[in-house]
This record gives structure tokens, sequence and C-alpha cells, in this order.
């Protein structure tokens, strides 16, 4: 029989970071199960013949005062990643938007003017949520906004501006909008902080992959950790929870660090009804390779891809990340599908090889891109009225109940540690 305060369910990122929250609030008396053998869930690098896949989040920013206080905790090794700089392919090359200077350059002037006009833009009263897109028309105008809705739709969580609730997966920018009453002058904020003495954040990438993050993670967690644990159901007991599976285990507090399709497997009832609602968008990712001084890379971490097939972006993974690759050879990650084209899942490997390697040769100019891995996930979406659903879903399963991971609060690492210090926070009251 195993009893303990706390017992998370799922040892991806979300429920490894939840466990090192919680020891670092000074709760050492929890136990991770996973279902399968290893760490890191959806995210786990995928590796063959020398080359890592990274199917999920391959890099995050730091410094950042949730995810640098977990990654410290446990002490694991991160380095920055060799390049920040970022481009679209405007249909015919590759134009860098690492900066708002270069952003703008790539707008007419009325719609240059119309986006300088900004801070003079007064907030609706009594708004509450709306769509990405409509936020930025608001914003910027209609030119602007959709492209930069665009944009960061797809390069974020391959969504849909249009239905994308702003409050929940890009909440900064409403948050800027009522503090400061603008973008501008919230961002020009931002930058003050910085130059007083606050770094500005930056790329950075595991050492080693992100499988390697995720095993000294569970390695921190020592016994802790519980893998080859598969969950049938979960059901409520006397002060707490009872977990089915392959020993007895029993917990006050039970976070369950599932996809919310999983998370309703196990948890039934109208919880488990509401779960089953959650959006996703149906990703390809993809690993191709080339002979360097035939397929050679910009100095960048990637380039967004609008309007170019299937594919939404290319990452230049051994010109930022260049221990994913073997020596003198180029490496880039495919991102295709998502909310505006999840057909695109469906399709054969041979297709999508085809398909992608064609969409490599228009963008970056290769003769023969060699597919290396490829993996087929979904990236969890948050429409409008995400907010409202996640709080029903939570007046349904008890205070003792609580649900992490990439579902429900944000697509990233950094969203991942402020929600499992959030979760720690509440289990200790």
């Amino acid at each position: 029989m195993i009893d303990v305060r706390v017992a998370v369910i799922g040892g991806g990122f979300g429920g490894l970071l939840i466990a090192i929250a919680l020891e670092l609030a000074g709760v050492d008396d929890v136990v991770v199960v996973e279902a399968s053998d290893q760490p890191g869930g959806c995210a786990r690098t995928v590796r063959a013949r020398g080359y890592a896949l990274e199917p999920g989040a391959g890099s995050f920013s730091l410094p950042h005062p949730a995810l640098g206080a977990l990654f410290d905790q446990c002490g694991v090794c991160v380095e920055p990643a060799r390049s920040r700089r970022r481009f679209i392919h405007d249909g015919d090359r590759l134009a860098e938007v690492t900066t708002s200077a270069q952003v703008l350059s790539r707008l007419s002037l009325p719609t240059r003017i119309r986006v300088l006009a900004e801070p003079w833009r007064r907030r609706p009263a009594g708004l509450d949520d709306e769509s990405l897109s409509s936020f930025l028309h608001r914003r910027l105008g209609k030119k602007a906004g959709t492209m930069a809705a665009e944009l960061m739709a797809a390069g974020v969580v391959a969504g849909d501006g249009d239905r994308l609730s702003v409050t929940a997966t890009f909440p900064m920018l409403p948050q800027l909008e009522i503090q400061y009453g603008s973008l501008v002058r919230g961002m020009l904020a931002r930058r003050r902080g910085r130059v007083a003495g606050l770094p500005r954040p930056q790329p950075h990438i595991p050492c080693g992959g992100m499988d390697v993050l995720a095993d000294s993670m569970a390695k921190h967690l020592q016994g802790r950790f519980r893998p080859s644990f598969p969950v049938s159901a979960v059901g409520g007991v006397a002060n707490g929870w009872r977990v089915e599976g392959p020993d007895d285990l029993t917990a006050r507090h039970l976070v369950l660090a599932l996809p919310a399709m999983a998370a309703a497997t196990v948890l039934g009832g109208e919880a488990a009804t509401l779960l089953r609602q959650a959006s996703m968008a149906p990703v390809v990712v993809a690993a191709f390779s080339g002979k360097a001084d035939d397929c050679p890379l910009p100095d960048g971490f990637g380039v967004l891809c609008p309007g170019v097939g299937p594919t939404l972006g290319i990452l230049f993974e051994s010109s930022y990340a260049p221990g994913r690759s073997p020596a003198g050879r180029s490496l880039v990650k495919v991102i295709a599908g998502g909310a505006r084209s999840p057909e695109v899942s469906d399709w054969s490997d041979q297709v999508l090889a085809r398909s992608l390697g064609e969409d490599i040769k228009r963008v970056l100019g290769w003769s023969e891109p060699q597919l290396e891995a490829m993996a087929r996930r979904t990236i969890p979406q948050y429409p409008l009225g995400h907010r409202a659903w996640l709080a029903r879903v939570e007046s349904l399963t008890g205070d003792n109940l609580h649900l992490g991971g990439w579902s429900y609060r944000g697509p990233g690492l950094a969203q991942l540690a402020g929600d499992a210090r959030r979760i720690a926070s509440v289990i200790t009251g």
C-alpha cells in the first residue's frame, strides 16, 4: 500500500514540474506515476541515426521566475541557443522578423501608421474574452492584426487566430492592455525594466535533449517517480483519493497531469464529459537532413511559412542546437497541419515525406531533403470560452483534485512551470 499526501498521475513535463514545485514548497510526500517506462511524455526526444527530433517543445526562454527556480531545484543542465534570429517566408525569400523594426519595415506606410497609432486606441468597456484575431485587429488594425494573429497562432500552438481565446492563449497581451492601456506602452515599460537590471529572456535548450532533461528531473525525484504504473481509474475515498494501478495507492491530493482526453478516461462522471470537449489540433513533426555543404542553413532559429503547402514552420535545428545532428549534416524540424489543415495528419508517411520535402526545397533551396524521423501528435487549443470551460470542469472535481499539464493553462514549459507553482501553492494552502 502506497499512501502519500500528493499523487501526480502523468510523468510528462507537467507532472515532473508539479512534483518539483511541491518539493520546493516543502512537500516531499509525493509520488509521480507514469504509464510508460520513461518520463517526458509527448515531448520526449525521438532519436534516429544520430539525429534528435524534438516532437514537442525543444526550447524555452530563460530567465523565467518559475521555470528557472524549478530547474535550479533539480540541478538540470541548460545552455543558450546558438541563435535567436527568426524569419518569415514571404513567398520568394526569407525575411528576418527578429525585431519590431524589421516587422514594421515589411508593412505598407498606411499600415505602419495605423500600428504606430496603437497607444491611442482605448479598450472597450465591459470586454471579457475575445479571439486573438479580434484583439489584434482592435490594437493594430485589420492588415497588421491579421498578419500578427496568423503568425502567432501558427507559430505557438498551430492554431487558428479566429478561434483562439487571446486571454487563455496569450494572456500577456490583454494584461498589457489593461495595465498600460496599450501594447506599445506596455512593451516599452518592460524594456525599461530590463534596462534597469532585469535580463532579457533568451531561448535556451536542454543539454543533450529533452529526454535527457526529463531523465534528470525524474532522477532528482528518485523513488518518488514511478514508471510503468498505468492507472485505470481513480475514485474518491474518505479524506482523499484511491488510484487503481499495479499497486494500491491512496493520496489526500490528486493531480491529473494528463491530456484532457486521458484525464477523462480515468476520472469518469460529469467532469469527464466536459473534459472530452477539449479542443486539439493534430500536427505532424518531421526531421529532415542534408549534407551541410549542399543544404546550408541561415544563422537563425527558424522560419514561419504562411501559404507554403501544409508546412506551418521550419526550425533550423542544427543552426541553433548543433548537437541534434551529426557533424557535417544540416537538420531541420518541420511542423505541418494544425487547426487550419487537420487533414494533413491523416496523410501517409510517403505523401508527407514528399510534400514536406518539397516545402523545404521551396523555402530553403535544398536539393534532396532526407527524412530522418516523423511523429504525429496533437497540440491543445484554447478556444473562446476556454477559461469558462476549465472553471466548470474544476467546479466538479472538488478541492483536492487538480488538473495540470498542456491541456489547461498554456502551451510552453514556462506556462507549465507557472501552473506547477500555482498547484503547489493551492495544495500547501
